[in-house]
């Protein structure tokens, strides 16, 4: 296989983005509320979120641990490995080997009812979700560029589609608005009546600026779909080269190889926070 974007890991700064790095730690560092770790790739994934600002990275964190204290089964908290069914047997997640166009990890998401075999299965999406994003932002070209999330939702259950509602949607906007992501977009690939108008009922509970960054698609054409993604960069089973196969060992195995550090993020929080 050729490059992917899990081969690059290091990280390389700038002297400027050093300094930063500095200012940043001695702030968290300080404050006697925030229990959570210094680290260089922890810290710069809050600074490219805010363009390498000092004080809007700082509070972008606070906002982070905020929102974990207040909604908890919204970020992970359980080891990968209770996962690994749905990632190696159902396939409910993948992310592809090459970037999109612009750089961004391409993040496909989909839409696997299997809710009468697994009682929280809700929330273990969600925390799946996390897992990735966290585990996505230990790649330097994940950091500087982002990720474009691809919601396959071409064949939706109705329990599945219950999921489209304005208190999910409320959730995403909240959880949109603390995530460290540089440049994040969204694909929702779709087709039939009632998934349609599921998604068309909750653009409104969006924020203006999270609802500019989702685009929706006709799952019968996808041409724009792929010229937006790349033509050569689209998975082959949206219409792009036959060589962009999933492999959803690509994502697994990067979780496990960084399942100590992952774990340990889910330690992290903000004493003074208050839960609900």
């Amino acid at each position: 296989m050729s490059k992917t974007i899990f081969d690059e890991k290091e990280f390389v700064y700038t002297d400027d983005q050093k300094k930063k790095l500095s200012e940043l730690r001695i702030l968290v560092e300080d404050c006697k509320e925030l229990e959570i770790g210094t680290d260089d790739i922890f810290l710069s994934k809050f600074l490219y979120s805010v363009q390498w600002n000092v004080p809007n990275a700082y509070e972008k964190i606070h906002r982070y641990y905020d929102f974990k204290a207040l909604y908890p089964t919204w970020i992970a908290s359980h080891p990968p490995e209770e996962f690994k069914d749905h990632f190696l047997v159902h396939k409910c997640r993948n992310v592809m080997p090459i970037p999109d166009k612009d750089g961004r990890a391409i993040m496909i998401i989909h839409a696997v009812d299997l809710f009468d075999k697994y009682p929280n299965y809700f929330y273990d999406l969600v925390e799946m979700d996390d897992l990735i994003i966290e585990a996505l932002f230990l790649l330097p070209q994940v950091q500087k560029c982002g990720i474009n999330m691809v919601f396959d939702l071409m064949d939706a259950t109705k329990n599945i589609i219950k999921l489209v509602s304005p208190s999910n949607s409320k959730m995403m906007n909240k959880k949109n608005d603390v995530l460290p992501n540089t440049n994040r977009t969204c694909h929702l690939l779709q087709k039939g009546f009632l998934m349609n108008t599921a998604t068309s009922m909750i653009m409104p509970f969006m924020e203006k600026s999270f609802r500019e960054t989702i685009f929706h698609h006709d799952g019968k054409n996808l041409k724009k779909f792929r010229a937006a993604i790349g033509e050569d960069n689209a998975p082959a089973i949206y219409g792009g080269p036959v060589k962009n196969t999933f492999d959803e060992n690509l994502i697994w195995n990067h979780i496990m190889t960084n399942r100590e550090y992952l774990v340990k993020l889910q330690t992290y929080r903000k004493a003074s926070a208050v839960k609900k």
